[in-house]
């Protein structure tokens, strides 16, 4: 019964050990993430501004292509296949 209760303890204390270790990491990430937030701003200020970039070419390459063909409706029976001829 000693023997069962000294291995319950250890078990324990091993358990206490992971949560202590588990608690300290978790601070620590605690205390890094707000810089790692501001250090992210200017490379998202950077990407803000590749895409507004983009936008105003691509825009330019859409107001220089003609305009699109208007599409002429197909008013064939759809019954009928290729040709106008029954399938």
């Amino acid at each position: 019964m000693l023997a069962t209760a000294s291995s319950a303890a250890a078990g324990l204390g091993f358990l206490i050990l992971i949560a202590v270790l588990f608690g300290i990491v978790l601070s620590i990430l605690w205390i890094l993430v707000p810089f790692a937030i501001f250090g992210i701003k200017p490379l998202l200020r950077q990407l803000i501004a590749e895409k507004q970039r983009s936008n105003a070419l691509l825009a330019q390459l859409a107001s220089a292509l003609p305009p699109p063909a208007p599409q002429i409706p197909d008013f064939r029976d759809p019954r009928q296949g290729v040709f106008g001829r029954k399938e």
